[in-house]
């Protein structure tokens, strides 16, 4: 995050007026000065694999494989990274604290991913029509993006939302400074030993992340066929599939339990909670190259479900993991692409003038596909929804 605040206003009215309504900023909680967060972040990736391909018969080819792989938790080199721990049920907010230094969270170690491919020739003795077809797991960790926010909890580094008399609206002395906003003396704060959290009644924003973090995983399959047609004409039809577990999703737990903890102005979880799905239908034409042409008609029905289109998504009804789930944002049910290229001989008789001025190739390609999701919202301008300044409209 910059040194610089964030500043919000109702209307154009207001920036004309330099009269913002909220602001938002990362600062020194000891001295209220706008801070970089800056930090020694430390992580690693760890990864063995082992994969061979075996021809079982002459028509018969394996391809087996295992790989592991384990991703570190994130920590900083000196402790400063916190998060915040969750109290018990039925009121975690009013029980939460934060812990500093440290793994940031602990990391799954059993993360396998085997492998398996084939290809068959189900007529030995041809090779007009093929098999091929697979499946394997993969894995990866949620976005260091989201995980090193962890780097702006307090008692390190204050976020704050400020409204009314604490907005202190001045840029630095300097009109060319991307830092060096003045000090704010509304940011200046003391804490609590117990919790981490501020004790002279200002608000923070927490960003928090389970201790336990399962893998982000995605089981992946496909089934091929290929068959000659004859007169350099090949067709494809095949299917892709994949299940996704574990994927990162965001919520703002100050909508979801009461009583609200009076320290926290929102508090933004991450968790690998949610899921995604991939099933297609693959249907292609191809002229191999004769006659100085060549073409491929590709064809492709699809349909991409999940709870959530990428980490930071927020749903409109943050009330149940199984009010998300729908179509992807980028979901394509049906999309076309034809391919087709022309080499023409434009000097038959060969000689210089072939070789000074032949060799044109003509080509193009038409991509079509159907259009994206579309869903209307409605929200109100306050976004007071729940709670004031809540940022749910």
């Amino acid at each position: 995050p910059s040194g610089r605040p964030t500043y919000s206003f109702r209307n154009l009215w207001n920036l004309a007026n330099d009269a913002p309504y909220k602001e938002v900023g990362n600062f020194n909680p000891l001295t209220g000065a706008p801070s970089r967060a800056t930090k020694y972040i430390r992580s690693a990736i760890y990864g063995f694999f082992f994969q061979d391909d075996w021809r079982i018969r002459p028509n018969l080819t394996l391809n087996l494989g295992l790989r592991w792989e384990y991703f570190t938790p994130v920590h900083e080199k000196y402790g400063n990274i916190s998060n915040p721990i969750l109290g018990s049920l039925p009121n975690p907010l009013t029980g939460l604290r934060l812990k500093v230094g440290g793994d940031l969270y602990t990391a799954s170690k059993n993360n396998w991913g085997p492998q398996i491919g084939f290809a068959w020739r189900p007529n030995p003795g041809s090779q007009r029509w093929v098999l091929r077809g697979g499946a394997g797991i993969g894995y990866n960790r949620m976005q260091e993006a989201i995980t090193l926010n962890g780097r702006s909890n307090p008692p390190l580094i204050a976020g704050l939302t400020l409204t009314g008399a604490n907005i202190l609206y001045q840029v630095p002395g300097d009109p060319k400074a991307y830092n060096g906003y003045p000090v704010n003396p509304a940011a200046i704060l003391q804490f609590e030993p117990g919790t981490g959290l501020p004790a002279n009644g200002t608000t923070v924003d927490l960003t928090g992340f389970p201790t336990n973090l399962p893998t982000p995983v995605t089981y992946r399959y496909s089934l091929e066929s290929q068959y000659d047609l004859g007169g350099n004409w090949v067709s494809k039809l095949g299917y892709q599939g994949s299940l996704s577990r574990h994927l990162t999703i965001q919520n703002n737990l100050n909508l979801q339990y009461a009583p609200l903890n009076p320290q926290v102005t929102h508090l933004y979880y991450f968790s690998n909670e949610a899921n995604a799905s991939y099933n297609a239908l693959l249907a292609e034409v191809e002229k191999r190259f004769s006659h100085n042409f060549q073409g491929d008609f590709q064809y492709r029905w699809s349909h991409t479900i999940d709870d959530g289109s990428n980490d930071y998504f927020l749903s409109p009804y943050p009330y149940g993991l199984q009010y998300y789930k729908g179509s992807a944002d980028f979901d394509v049910r049906h999309n076309f692409k034809l391919y087709g290229l022309w080499t023409p001989r434009i000097f038959t008789n060969g000689g210089w003038a072939e070789k000074l001025f032949g060799g044109w190739e003509v080509s193009g390609i038409l991509n079509a596909h159907t259009g994206y999701p579309w869903t209307p919202f409605y929200t109100n301008t306050s976004c007071n929804l729940v709670y004031p300044n809540s940022g749910y409209c």
